[in-house]
């Protein structure tokens, strides 16, 4: 049976993106390759499943309505609170969502890579047999609420793009809607 071996992605700044896979995604930097232009990365299933190649004066994803890749969604554990912890990376790293939703087969969270590639983490939802039942491509998409799995800090929770500073900020002019998505459910707001 055919399957997703990995996705390769043009970068500008390879030390950045890798930051953002290892840290945010969970990825590990399996090496460097190509005289350090280009790295791969895994999630533990292959060899590689991201190839990131440095092009630093390249343009970035294509802005509004398109035909091309929409998003990579990563496989990031098998529960909520499995997918609350990768929440809690992205806010701990700076990195702002641009939603959360249940989709019925999945739970997800969806946020932006450096170079503005849209980028789904998720968990399946244990109560959905996707096998048999298929009623889950009619449902609509539903609000997710992560903040119920929150650990007591003893503290306020984090504010998004608090301290440290958000190493993964696109610069102030290119801060525009990129692309032409569909809306997500809901905005994480603390």
């Amino acid at each position: 049976m055919p399957e997703l071996g990995h996705l390769a992605y043009y970068v500008h700044d390879m030390d950045r993106t890798v930051a953002f896979y290892q840290d945010v995604v969970g990825l590990t930097l399996v090496g460097r390759i190509f005289g350090g232009r280009a790295a791969v990365l895994s999630g533990g299933r292959s060899h590689h499943e991201l190839l990131l190649i440095q092009v630093s004066t390249a343009d970035g994803p294509l802005t509004g309505r398109r035909i091309g890749l929409y998003h990579a969604g990563w496989k990031v554990g098998d529960s909520l609170q499995e997918l609350y912890q990768a929440l809690d990376r992205a806010q701990t790293h700076g990195v702002p969502t641009d939603g959360i939703a249940d989709q019925g087969m999945v739970f997800s969270l969806y946020l932006r890579d450096p170079d503005g590639n849209e980028v789904e983490l998720f968990v399946d939802n244990p109560g959905c047999d996707w096998r048999r039942d298929t009623s889950w491509m009619e449902a609509p998409t539903k609000p997710l609420d992560l903040s119920t799995l929150r650990p007591n800090r003893g503290s306020s929770p984090r504010k998004w793009n608090a301290s440290p500073p958000n190493v993964y900020e696109q610069p102030e002019d290119e801060l525009e809607e990129t692309h032409a998505s569909p809306p997500r459910a809901t905005r994480e707001a603390a």
